[in-house]
């Protein structure tokens, strides 16, 4: 605790038998000292009183110390026919605390200070800070001022760029049945010239809300493609963001994925994109081969035919490898920038996408590209 110069001081201490620990008086009033930067100060004047059995209070009046000295107070005291004596406080000369014109900030409310805020004083105090607000504004105004200088003003913040977030973008994604949302679909936005923002996911009722300034802005569906989208030029929704919020709706057909035919056999699929995160359009961009099999129990003349066998992407950027339930395979991938070796147990069932977390899989070392 910290006290100022010229303050009130007041401790308490407890003294108590020595054999048993039990409050008990002393055999005569203990004497307490003060301590002034370690020396012994008589001038801090302590008168010690007894207030209950073993309970005592200190009190006296704060000299004029400097800010910053330290104090200590020390008692002592005989219990039980036991001298003993001991610091029982310390404490920083502190300094008052004061406001911004260097004032001292009071420390207790008095009579004169609670009628400043009585009724009959508040409007009157209300008043005058109204005329000084007027005087204020006319001092801003000037000569001369007058409604079209103010709309002159408003026109000219007008003209300032609005923050991030002044409006809404808000995309729904919706089948093309027009009732049924697409939610779990990853949207990116992008500016006009492609430069990547931020990315958020369509919700239950399939929206997802961007926040933006005015401008012109792409909305990229990310999601592996699960839906065939309308309106989807250059692989982006172009919307413009005036000075309003803004909505928009697109719809999707789904899309079925490829699936064996035959019993005992699984569909393994994949997507391929381009350099832009888009499906690739062109045909034979990734190749997929059919490494190596290894189910020594399974290598039969047929399943031997598997192994060297190959598959490339379509124009829709997908490729599809049939192979047999239950097969140890090694995958490799090649394309223009990807190269990937992958080993893993064919799963059973009839289609499984290659990079669907669900499948246990793992890198293998490819030497001429790791």
């Amino acid at each position: 605790m910290s006290y100022l110069p010229g303050g009130t001081y007041a401790a308490e201490f407890t003294t108590s038998q020595f054999s048993t620990g039990a409050a008990m008086n002393a055999s005569v009033l203990p004497v307490a000292t003060a301590t002034r930067n370690g020396t012994d100060d008589l001038g801090f004047v302590l008168t010690v009183t007894n207030l209950a059995t073993g309970r005592y209070k200190i009190t006296g009046m704060i000299p004029a110390y400097a800010i910053g000295d330290a104090v200590q107070v020390s008692v002592v005291a005989t219990v039980d026919s036991v001298a003993g004596c001991g610091v029982v406080d310390s404490f920083v000369v502190g300094e008052a605390m004061r406001g911004t014109d260097s004032a001292a900030l009071a420390s207790v409310v008095t009579e004169p200070r609670l009628a400043e805020l009585d009724a009959a004083n508040l409007p009157a105090d209300v008043a005058n800070v109204q005329t000084a607000i007027t005087n204020i504004l006319a001092d801003i105004q000037g000569v001369g001022w007058t409604n079209e200088t103010l709309k002159a003003l408003y026109d000219l913040v007008a003209l300032i760029p609005h923050p991030i977030g002044s409006y809404t973008i808000t995309l729904t994604l919706c089948e093309t049945d027009e009732t049924t949302p697409i939610p779990d679909q990853v949207v990116t936005l992008q500016t006009s010239d492609g430069t990547f923002l931020y990315s958020a996911v369509s919700d239950a009722a399939g929206q997802v809300v961007f926040q933006r300034s005015p401008g012109i802005y792409k909305l990229l569906p990310r999601t592996v493609p699960q839906f065939d989208w309308q309106s989807l030029t250059g692989g982006a929704w172009t919307v413009t963001v005036v000075d309003a919020n803004m909505a928009t709706t697109q719809y999707g057909t789904p899309l079925s994925y490829p699936a064996a035919v035959l019993p005992g056999q699984c569909a393994i699929w994949d997507y391929v994109f381009d350099d832009n995160g888009l499906l690739e359009t062109t045909a034979g961009k990734l190749t997929v081969t059919v490494e190596a099999i290894y189910n020594p129990e399974l290598k039969t003349a047929g399943i031997q035919d598997w192994i060297g066998s190959s598959t490339a992407n379509d124009a829709s950027g997908q490729w599809t490898l049939t192979l047999g339930r239950a097969l140890d395979v090694l995958l490799r991938l090649d394309g223009q920038h990807y190269h990937k070796r992958w080993q893993f147990t064919v799963p059973a069932v009839a289609s499984k996408r290659l990079m669907d977390p669900t499948l246990t899989k793992t890198s293998v070392d490819y030497p001429e590209y790791d």
